[in-house]
């Protein structure tokens, strides 16, 4: 799979390594692990010598071993993980240039989104509706397996709407939130996802194939917000860089106290 937003690691400067290591910096304290217990792991148990996590603060480790050590954080804090994406591709677009009055996708989540107000459930057969909650089980870790079952519980800041988009890979898909229509409404305060638009139940979704750690965005927007326009503007099936980059200009128009953006990371598991 093809992918616009995936780091090439043989084509990274110095300064990139930099930024990759302020983040490690920060999940290795996280994690409460050495750097030589970090390098290990990441680089497959290789034996790295003395000195080794100065040169990575000055950016002078090989690219592909700043992959290793990226993939060390993907699994382990992948919050952290794309907030590094998220500044790295931001970065690279000032690089590039474009107009200044604007903002593209990578920017949009960088300043506008947050985490911690999305849970994960998983999902059995015997708590078939949103009226049983007080007998599920909470996924604290956020890792699931190949064909289990599972939904969102998402804290709304408004009341008005629900969409959400989904990350695999460094691409962007769009994630309908009921069979009827993307995006569902929405009270303040905690609500299910996916539901079924005509009996509120909820709809559990699974991942079949695909393993590692999957990215989604939750759009909450107030009522105000005109939701014809928002569907109009939010883009279908696997979105491109200029598709989000409109989408984000579309939504860095909405009044600031009408929409909120909520993040959440699910690992699968085989």
């Amino acid at each position: 799979m093809e992918s616009f937003r995936e780091i090439d690691w043989h084509n990274v400067s110095p300064d990139e390594i930099k930024t990759l290591y302020k983040a490690v910096l920060h999940a290795r304290q996280d994690h409460n692990l050495s750097w030589h217990d970090l390098f290990k792991v990441a680089f497959g148990g290789l034996y790295i010598g003395k000195g080794y996590e100065d040169n990575f603060r000055k950016g002078k480790i090989a690219a592909a071993r700043a992959g290793q050590v990226f993939n060390w954080l993907l699994t382990n804090s992948p919050a952290i993980a794309d907030q590094f994406e998220d500044e790295f591709f931001t970065a690279r677009s000032a690089q590039i240039g474009g107009d200044a009055s604007s903002i593209n996708w990578s920017e949009l989540l960088q300043s506008c989104s947050l985490y911690g107000r999305v849970e994960v459930f998983s999902y059995t057969k015997a708590i078939p509706s949103i009226i049983a909650f007080s007998n599920e089980n909470q996924v604290e870790d956020a890792t699931l397996h190949l064909g289990e079952r599972f939904y969102f519980r998402v804290d709304c800041a408004h009341s008005g709407h629900l969409a959400a988009l989904q990350n695999y890979r460094g691409n962007w898909y769009s994630f309908p939130l009921s069979p009827e229509q993307a995006a569902i409404p929405a009270k303040i305060g905690t609500m299910s996802a996916p539901i079924s638009i005509v009996d509120q139940k909820i709809e559990p979704i699974s991942e079949e194939t695909d393993t590692g750690k999957h990215g989604f965005l939750f759009i909450n927007m107030d009522k105000d917000v005109d939701i014809d326009a928002f569907d109009q503007h939010m883009p279908v099936g696997r979105i491109h860089k200029n598709q989000l980059d409109a989408f984000s200009v579309f939504l860095n128009e909405l009044p600031e106290t009408s929409i909120s953006m909520y993040r959440c990371n699910l690992m699968i598991r085989s």
